[in-house]
């Protein structure tokens, strides 16, 4: 930032006007661009699930959605937390030559993890009778993996273009919705469900791929196995933070439909996926501004975005928790007081993850405390765990079962304070001083 600053004095004050307005438009063109991608995450859902509730019913819905979470450990283990380690790394590298390389690195060892992920996928056939029961179900499901070396979100966040792939993320999105739609009839029509999201995921991710490649100077090529052990171990604490953010997500909807059975995953699932919803909006605006934060490091503009972005949520919050019984048996036709006292459980605290997620990347990663960001996660996952094994085998309780799903975020925002109070991180805004917005 010094070195800004140092080009503002020397270009004159028109200069570092204009290029602090070229900043704050890329800023707003890739929020609307990831919100374009994220609203379309908040209304499809809106749109698709009414359908396929009302079409399948309830357990089929909650075996589909127990299939997903079984599999989306392997998604986790493909990804490898390149989405966050990549991103940063592709925002400050400009060089052709040095993102060609971490492209090819990261697309090698992505392909490796997913051929490791079949290997591991058919041992479990092999022994697991509840996949050998439902093995088309899973092969349809588990399909949606070979979209993941070709999905480039990281990149395209770390060259913060993410406009360039928002409008076919709409297409795909909207052919999906209406293939659902189309096929889905009755209960025996559920395992269209993970094909018709399998297909999508692999065309949006081959046109993605083809973008990056066919507009930007990257090309895959061969590289060292020291590069590729490089970007294996500097990205492991990334692995770790979604391994425990997402694992423990899916941990939970894996315990609660072996313990408690379809129909409650089926509930637990439809108000997990509207607590997701819910906190899409600081999921954008995290990752709009973590490449920004890597490179200026301007709290005065992000404090003010964040304002503006809690009020947003805590309204959205209390509508959402006194409308909703009347919002599940509109749009649901649910009515139930376990998918009522569950929704208002999760709903209530959301608003502590909302915070989590607006702090942790932007903030202590983009301050070059990634470190602490990641194992904040790690840390209140170890806890989750606990906490939900005893709530589930011990108690047996299915609300304070639920409770863990925002407890999670708590236990992440208390953590990421304390690093973030501990390393002053928030007292920095004189360093920034000559760069406001």
């Amino acid at each position: 930032m010094h070195g800004e600053s140092t080009i503002c004095k020397l270009g004159g004050t028109s200069y570092c006007l204009i290029n602090k307005m070229n900043e704050l438009k890329n800023i707003l063109k890739n929020f609307f661009s990831l919100s374009l991608i994220q609203g379309l995450n908040l209304i499809i859902p809106l749109i698709s699930l009414p359908i396929l509730i009302g079409r399948l019913g309830i357990e089929k819905f909650g075996l589909i959605n127990f299939a997903l979470s079984n599999i989306m450990y392997f998604n986790i283990l493909i990804s490898y937390g390149f989405d966050l380690y990549a991103t940063r790394e592709i925002s400050i590298n400009k060089d052709p030559n040095s993102r060609s390389t971490i492209f090819s690195s990261i697309f090698f060892i992505k392909i490796v993890l997913l051929i490791l992920s079949f290997l591991i996928f058919l041992l479990l056939v092999f022994f697991i009778k509840h996949f050998q029961t439902n093995l088309l179900l899973y092969i349809f499901t588990i399909s949606i993996l070979i979209s993941n070396p070709l999905h480039l979100n990281w990149f395209f966040m770390g060259i913060e273009e993410m406009q360039l792939i928002a409008f076919p993320n709409l297409s795909l999105k909207i052919i999906s919705l209406f293939s659902i739609i189309i096929f889905i009839k009755g209960p025996n029509d559920y395992l269209y469900v993970p094909l018709i999201n399998s297909i999508a995921a692999i065309i949006g991710g081959g046109v993605s791929f083809f973008i990056a490649i066919r507009l930007y100077e990257v090309r895959i090529h061969l590289i060292t196995i020291n590069i590729i052990f490089k970007t294996f171990m500097n990205s492991f604490s990334y692995f770790l933070s979604r391994l425990a953010s997402n694992g423990s997500r899916y941990f939970t909807t894996t315990i609660i439909g072996s313990i408690y059975g379809a129909t409650i995953v089926g509930y637990f699932s439809l108000v997990e996926k509207l607590y997701y919803v819910f906190l899409s909006l600081s999921s954008v605006i995290s990752q709009t501004f973590y490449p920004y934060m890597s490179r200026t490091k301007n709290l005065i503009f992000f404090k003010k975005a964040i304002s503006v972005v809690l009020i947003l949520i805590l309204s959205t919050q209390i509508t959402l928790i006194f409308l909703n019984r009347w919002l599940f048996l509109t749009f649901f036709n649910l009515e139930s007081p376990v998918l009522s006292k569950m929704f208002i459980i999760v709903i209530s605290f959301a608003i502590f993850n909302a915070i989590s997620i607006l702090i942790g990347y932007p903030i202590l990663a983009g301050f070059g405390y990634s470190h602490y960001a990641n194992m904040s996660l790690v840390y209140a996952s170890i806890i989750y765990c606990i906490l939900l094994i005893a709530f589930s085998f011990v108690y047996k309780n299915i609300y304070l079962t639920v409770l863990c799903l925002p407890f999670y975020g708590m236990i992440s925002l208390l953590i990421r304070l304390y690093y973030i109070r501990k390393y002053k991180i928030l007292d920095k805004t004189l360093i920034i001083k000559n760069s406001k917005i």
